[in-house]
């Protein structure tokens, strides 16, 4: 539903929006169904905002035998290994970005929501080193934790 929820804003974008989903079984976590959406939609719409016309944002859902996790993957600018720290501050946003709309609040937003949901987020450069991959992880119901 959030990749249908921003679909339009992608096309007026002119960036590709994928959902990607390994395996056929369902994925199980628990989480919040409000919540969820409201992180995720963050992400997304980060992901299409900061990106390039042509651009692709990826949504992949990742079973593993302990956790599920939801990666938002992008292939625009990224943002600096120094600076992924710092996203994460309310109202930071990054230098080259301060003429683009936006208030700085995303990110945060996305983690104090993991937070509630008792997963946590990881940034990394994207599969092909360029642009930004955010996982949100979440243990499986009866998973236990190491």
């Amino acid at each position: 539903s959030v990749a249908e929820d921003h679909a339009t804003q992608a096309l007026r974008a002119g960036v590709d929006l994928h959902l990607l989903m390994e395996g056929r079984e369902p994925y199980l976590a628990r989480s919040d169904t409000f919540l969820l959406t409201e992180m995720l939609g963050n992400l997304v719409d980060n992901a299409v905002r900061y990106n390039t016309r042509g651009g692709n944002v990826i949504i992949r859902v990742v079973g593993e035998e302990a956790q599920v996790a939801v990666e938002v993957e992008d292939d625009g600018p990224g943002i600096p290994e120094n600076e992924r720290d710092k996203v994460f501050t309310r109202f930071y946003r990054l230098n080259r970005d301060q003429s683009r709309p936006g208030s700085g609040l995303g990110l945060s937003i996305v983690q104090v929501l993991a937070q509630i949901l008792d997963a946590r987020v990881e940034l990394a450069s994207g599969r092909d080193g360029r642009g930004l991959r955010v996982r949100v992880i979440f243990r499986r119901p009866g998973a236990t934790t190491a």
